[in-house]
């Protein structure tokens, strides 16, 4: 009994260690962050990168790729929040074009600290369609309250202005989440793209290796199991 009491402590532990200022979903999985984040403090900053590849029920594979990133310098979220990222079709089981209509939706989820109670302000949504991706494909992009909503469409690069709208503070935070969604047309070719904050596409990113941090936090659960458990010799080395 006293071994799983111990264990649970270093697991409560470990997940508060991560807590993150900000949360990455695509198509409502948590891929990177936390989801909901912690809140980021006046003065604080964060990127969250994320890698996460994508099979639809219809086999499309779809590598979605990038960063989030924040710094709350003054508790207003203009200029405090940023993005850039690719969704890419990878293909299919017969490794073809797409077969049907794919949409694929990725969401930054951000918790600003702030002293202020409102914001007037616009969203600038700049992106690219390429990689011979079908003339009929599109996106779209808003914030989770439905405010700050923009349209695009293939082919090429664009640059969409949103109207302006009124963002209010809760409790001494912002909760500001835009969602973009990509829609792929059928008969998109493997290597076809949107990407969303700049107009040019991303170079994917090396296959990653674990942070020093999470081996250390590991080696610190361990430890403690190591030492508890003793008796029942279920040490680890």
């Amino acid at each position: 009994m006293r071994l799983f009491f111990l264990s649970v402590v270093v697991l409560t532990f470990a997940a508060a260690v991560s807590a993150a200022p900000i949360g990455v979903t695509v198509n409502g999985a948590c891929v990177a962050g936390s989801c909901p984040p912690s809140v980021l403090a006046i003065g604080g900053t964060d990127t969250q990168n994320f890698d996460y590849t994508l099979t639809l029920a219809n086999n499309d594979v779809y590598r979605v790729f990038g960063n989030f990133s924040a710094t709350n310098s003054s508790g207003a979220v203009a200029g405090a929040v940023n993005h850039a990222f690719e969704v890419l079709y990878e293909g299919n089981g017969s490794g073809g074009a797409s077969a049907a209509a794919d949409t694929i939706t990725v969401e930054g989820l951000y918790t600003l600290a702030t002293g202020l109670t409102s914001e007037l302000g616009f969203r600038s949504v700049i992106g690219s369609f390429g990689g011979g991706i079908s003339g009929a494909s599109s996106g779209s992009s808003c914030l989770a309250d439905g405010m700050g909503c923009v349209s695009v469409h293939a082919p090429g690069a664009f640059s969409v202005d949103s109207s302006e709208f009124t963002a209010y503070s809760s409790s001494g935070v912002f909760d500001y989440n835009p969602y973009f969604t990509s829609d792929f047309a059928a008969g998109s070719p493997a290597g076809s793209y949107i990407v969303w904050g700049q107009d040019t596409p991303l170079a994917p990113p090396p296959p990653t290796t674990p942070e020093p941090g999470s081996v250390a936090l590991l080696a610190v659960g361990l430890g403690v199991i190591c030492v508890i458990g003793k008796r029942i010799r279920l040490c680890a080395r």
